[in-house]
C-alpha cells in the first residue's frame, strides 16, 4: 500500500518543517531600542503564536502513525 507510505512520509516532513518554522520564530531576536527613549515613539512587540508548533507536532505524529500502519498492511 503505497498510499500510507507516501502520505505518512509527506505528513512527517510537513510536521518537521512546521516545527522548524516555529523554532525560528522563537529564536529570532526581539527588536531592541537603544539610546534615548521618547514617549512619542510607540514600542513594537513581537508576539509568537504557538499554533504552528502545535500543527507541526500533530502532523509529525500523524505522519509516523500513517507510515507505520501502511507498513504493517504491506506485510
Amino acid at each position: 500500500m503505497q498510499f500510507g507510505k507516501f502520505h505518512g512520509v509527506a505528513s512527517a516532513i510537513l510536521g518537521t518543517i512546521l516545527l522548524g518554522v516555529q523554532a525560528m520564530l522563537y529564536m529570532t531576536p526581539r527588536e531592541v531600542v537603544r539610546g534615548p527613549t521618547e514617549s512619542s515613539i510607540p514600542k513594537t512587540e513581537q508576539k509568537t503564536n504557538p499554533l504552528i508548533g502545535i500543527l507541526g507536532t500533530v502532523s509529525l505524529i500523524a505522519g509516523i502513525a500513517i507510515f507505520a500502519r501502511g507498513r504493517r498492511a504491506d506485510e
